[in-house]
């Protein structure tokens, strides 16, 4: 691929939001709030199969730490029992889940109060994934974030791709949140937040994900963040797990039968425990590390 000197933001192998390289707009310092998104995008990934009680775990760690939101996805199995036992857990975070008719209900029963609604902006998932066109799904996402606010929650607009999109695009996009009842609108990858905020008058998070969240972060924050030397530790234990079981010529535990439980085995914060050694904060309590 030929590199253009012109469009810094478009390499041979990746490219990003041509208006983080405009000089004219410039994102002012502000506080960062973690999302964690183990059990939603993590399991995503493959060989990658939590049971409730894993997630139970994670929520508690987070909590232990000060995260004070998390989200969990409505389409995976056990996903009412994950969510009704991090309720149970009455854990000092917000559990965010996915806008999915005929499960959101549910766990809004439950008691979950915080939704992301999903807008695809990508013209590629809106041709040739989705098959529908740019107004029917602004007019869907809008329409699940009045159902969502007569429900009593505080609904996200949650822009997939949102590097990529031209900004009259994502202008509108974030309008038509704010229009409908958003209390926020997070845009995935790296556009520019100060202007979409300036130009919208809504409040947009950024949201950093992949290989490029400490540069966001360090870009689009006044943290202090040291780099980080290159490492594939993370995907040393699953990668170990793996090699033993085809050495003992069993199944990894993520995906023999039966590995996700329906319930939590227990309610006494033993899983808390196991990971602190200390009993469950109090709802309402301040975690701290």
């Amino acid at each position: 691929m030929e590199l253009n000197s012109h469009e810094p933001w478009r390499k041979a192998h990746w490219h990003c939001s041509p208006h983080n390289f405009d000089p004219s707009l410039q994102v002012p310092p502000h506080p960062v709030a973690l999302h964690d998104i183990t059990v939603r995008d993590g399991e995503e990934c493959a060989d990658v199969a939590f049971t409730v009680d894993d997630k139970v775990r994670i929520a508690e760690a987070l909590a232990l730490v000060g995260i004070r939101r998390m989200e969990l996805f409505l389409t995976v199995p056990g996903w009412l029992e994950a969510v009704r036992a991090i309720l149970r857990r009455k854990l000092p975070l917000d559990l965010y889940v996915t806008w999915h008719p005929g499960r959101v209900e549910r766990v809004l029963d439950l008691g979950v109060r915080h939704i992301m609604v999903w807008y695809r902006i990508a013209d590629e998932h809106q041709r040739y994934d989705l098959r529908r066109s740019r107004k029917e799904l602004l007019d869907q996402a809008a329409e699940q974030i009045e159902a969502a606010r007569k429900a009593g929650c505080m609904a996200n607009l949650f822009i997939v791709e949102g590097s990529r999109a031209p900004l009259d695009q994502l202008k509108e996009a974030v309008l038509i949140g704010k229009q409908a009842g958003a209390s926020a609108v997070t845009v995935v990858a790296r556009p520019n937040r100060a202007l979409l905020r300036a130009s919208t008058r809504a409040s947009v998070r950024l949201s950093c994900s992949g290989d490029s969240s400490l540069k966001c972060l360090r870009k689009n924050s006044s943290m202090e963040i040291p780099p980080q030397p290159a490492s594939d530790a993370s995907a040393a234990p699953a990668a170990a797990v793996r090699r033993k079981a085809r050495r003992s010529g069993s199944t990894p535990p993520s995906r023999r039968s039966g590995a996700r439980s329906t319930g939590v085995s227990g309610t006494t914060g033993s899983g808390w425990r196991g990971l602190t050694g200390a009993s469950p904060p109090a709802a309402g309590a301040v975690a701290r590390a």
